[in-house]
């Protein structure tokens, strides 16, 4: 058999004459830059965090995937043979090429995992900030009250040395009221004892 008469996709007796637009050489356009700032993943504002710019890798990693696959499919001809020669290299790039696909969708799977891990971390983080603050807020409030119960504590012991103060000098005034009260039955005591005298005396005059 004519290896070109089977590579033009004809047969022995009918000869298919190969299409003069599938010999022209494809025309190959670089792959164009991901536009992150796109709807296409989202947007990324200037200020880009970590995390959007793993998401954006990612997401990245699986359109370059995509678009592989399909330009490649898009390249293999109607009818490839499948037996020859010929074809044996062209399996083995097939192969690697899937392979290297399916990585690419493993890594990015992988990446989307992280992503996902980190980001709980981050609001398991966040909690914790959270009930942190709280805790913190607690304290302070404990602290004001704390500081509000020493200052009532302080007034409470300035009225106790006030009153203790009163009684001091309540004391000392009583102390001085026994004194004079002293002296007056004193004097009292005398003048009786004067008086009796007297009635005495007068008793005996007579």
């Amino acid at each position: 058999m004519n290896q070109d008469t089977v590579n033009s996709g004809g047969t022995p007796d009918h000869p298919q004459h190969p299409d003069p637009q599938a010999t022209m050489p494809t025309e190959h356009h670089p792959p164009q830059r991901a536009d992150f700032d796109s709807p296409t993943y989202g947007g990324v504002p200037d200020q880009v965090t970590p995390w959007e710019m793993i998401s954006a890798m990612a997401n990245t990693t699986m359109s370059l995937s995509r678009m592989i696959t399909s330009r490649d499919n898009n390249n293999q001809p109607a009818n490839p043979p499948q037996h020859g020669p010929d074809t044996t290299e062209l399996q083995h790039i097939i192969q690697a090429r899937d392979e290297h696909i399916s990585e690419l969708e493993d890594t990015g799977n992988f990446m989307r995992d992280e992503i996902r891990k980190l980001i709980d971390s981050k609001a398991e983080l966040q909690k914790r900030a959270e009930g942190l603050a709280g805790f913190q807020q607690a304290i302070a409030q404990l602290e004001e009250k704390l500081e509000t119960a020493i200052t009532e504590l302080d007034g409470i012991r300035n009225s106790v040395r006030d009153k203790m103060d009163m009684l001091k000098k309540f004391g000392e005034e009583l102390a001085a009221l026994e004194q004079n009260n002293c002296s007056v039955e004193g004097k009292v005591k005398s003048s009786r004892h004067r008086a009796r005298k007297g009635r005495e005396k007068q008793l005996n005059e007579l």
